[in-house]
């Protein structure tokens, strides 16, 4: 993907490109690029420069979209990177939080907790493809 070289100066538009590019990935159904992107902009350089609410909802759509994800090694890494950083645990609502450590530690995630996961879900993430 090209992107353009801003400089230094504007780093707001940098931001915003980055995260036009997350939205574009979630939308597309990308969920291991998306989180990745999500956590580039929510805990890179520049976020002391971004407001606090931006950054939750940065943290919890990329926590979404890593629990969305298929399984493998990126994904491990971006579930280690969320569940590592105090801020996402702040951030991330209990019920979502909850069942991100249960899949972080392969454990069982019940019937009931699914569905308050799934409260949260926009309407493009409970889209059902040709695969189911």
């Amino acid at each position: 993907m090209i992107v353009p070289d801003l400089g230094d100066d504007d780093v707001g538009l940098q931001l915003r490109f980055k995260v036009c590019q997350a939205r574009i990935f979630d939308a597309r159904r990308k969920f291991l690029d998306a989180a990745y992107k999500y956590l580039e902009v929510a805990l890179g350089p520049h976020s002391s420069s971004i407001d606090a609410e931006d950054i939750s909802q940065l943290l919890l759509g990329a926590a979404r979209c890593v629990v969305l994800a298929p399984a493998g090694p990126k994904k491990r890494r971006i579930l280690q990177m969320i569940t590592s950083d105090s801020r996402c645990e702040q951030a991330i609502p209990s019920c979502e939080w909850d069942v991100l450590t249960k899949v972080k530690n392969f454990r069982i995630i019940y019937p009931r907790e699914l569905k308050e996961f799934e409260k949260g879900l926009s309407e493009h993430h409970l889209a059902l493809g040709p695969d189911g």
